[in-house]
């Protein structure tokens, strides 16, 4: 989805195709302003798979610049961060704690075990062991969106979410400096619409999540 689909839709609903009263720039930063207030609300809007290489011989570890949170560490990747390897499993760090309390000054291995993350810290985590030199894992991490510039501009949000980003738009146009008491109105209105829409949008995703056919694994090798 190009920026100028939204923008358009949300122009010809405001009865300004021309940009009169909001101008493209007015346009850009309230959608760019929508996206990352969705992306901050929902991380997986803009979620993206990487192969990345593990900073050598630290338990502690960052998401690649750009990055908002990290989602998950699906699997070693091998050296050339091509070759796929042995899964990573997320852990709490006080059970590595009590396990091992040396796990940060343990020596580099070629894969890692386990991963540890804190929701307080979104882009920083744990890795143990330690990685040698040249270790890749497959990394789940939300990226912040760019800010938008143009008209040609790609919305990099799941098109789930495009009715939310129109919504949060209207709801900036409506709330400006020179806004009605009944401008102030909708703009409240469409921001309790774009909540509203995140969590229906919630409720598709979990209802018909692929995870919803199995249920949880019981540790003996069956469901």
């Amino acid at each position: 989805m190009k920026a100028s689909t939204i923008i358009n839709r949300v122009r010809k609903d405001l009865h300004d195709a021309d940009g009169i009263r909001w101008t493209d720039e007015d346009m850009y930063d309230y959608l760019t302003a929508a996206c990352r207030q969705l992306v901050l609300l929902r991380p997986g809007a803009r979620a993206v798979t990487e192969s990345v290489k593990l900073s050598a011989k630290s338990t502690r570890q960052s998401i690649p610049t750009g990055g908002f949170q990290l989602i998950d560490i699906v699997r070693n990747m091998g050296a050339d961060g091509d070759t796929p390897g042995y899964p990573v499993q997320l852990t709490e760090r006080d059970a590595l704690d009590d396990a091992n309390t040396a796990w940060h000054m343990d020596g580099p291995e070629d894969e890692i075990d386990n991963y540890t993350y804190d929701e307080a810290n979104p882009t920083v985590f744990y890795v143990t062991p330690p990685p040698s030199d040249s270790v890749f894992v497959e990394m789940v991490y939300s990226k912040s969106p760019d800010r938008i510039e143009a008209m040609d501009d790609p919305v990099v949000i799941d098109n789930a979410y495009e009715e939310a980003l129109y919504k949060y738009i209207m709801h900036k146009a409506f709330c400006t400096d020179d806004a009605s008491p009944a401008d102030f109105q909708k703009s409240a209105q469409y921001l309790s619409r774009f909540y509203l829409d995140l969590g229906e949008v919630d409720k598709a995703k979990i209802a018909y999540s692929p995870n919803r056919q199995f249920q949880p694994y019981n540790g003996q090798g069956g469901a």
